[in-house]
């Protein structure tokens, strides 16, 4: 599984940010857009004490699922891409993303080793038991 993060500011249609059906409508877009195929409807979850409606959403995928979480009050949205596959085009979804939003990019990740094939078979990470 590979997983790509991008967060920023929206400078375009800020108003998904706090619309959960333009949120439910957005995001199946957002993911053909990218080359992906949507499965079902987008799972949407308000937050009523984010000054109004701050929803968060989940979409999944044949490839695996989208997350996004939207911070209204500062016209910030979170979206991380779980792919069970190398997501080979990781640079052009990023494009896509920031055209589409009118994004000012705050933080890319893309970690392509986060594969379930590798990491089963990684050492134990030790941790200190909770006393």
């Amino acid at each position: 599984m590979a997983q790509l993060e991008i967060d920023g500011v929206v400078t375009r249609d800020v108003a998904l940010l706090r619309d959960c059906d333009r949120l439910a409508l957005w995001l199946p877009q957002l993911i053909r857009r990218i080359g992906m195929r949507p499965v079902g409807p987008p799972i949407i979850q308000p937050y009523a004490h984010w000054n109004g409606s701050a929803p968060s959403a989940v979409q999944f995928m044949e490839e695996s699922a989208v997350v996004v979480h939207t911070y209204p009050q500062a016209n910030y949205i979170e979206i991380t891409l779980h792919s069970c596959n190398v997501i080979s085009d990781h640079e052009s979804i990023i494009t896509e993303v920031v055209g589409l939003l009118g994004l000012r990019l705050k933080r890319v990740h893309y970690a392509p080793e986060r594969n379930w094939r590798n990491l089963s078979q990684a050492p134990d990470i030790p941790w200190p038991s909770i006393r």
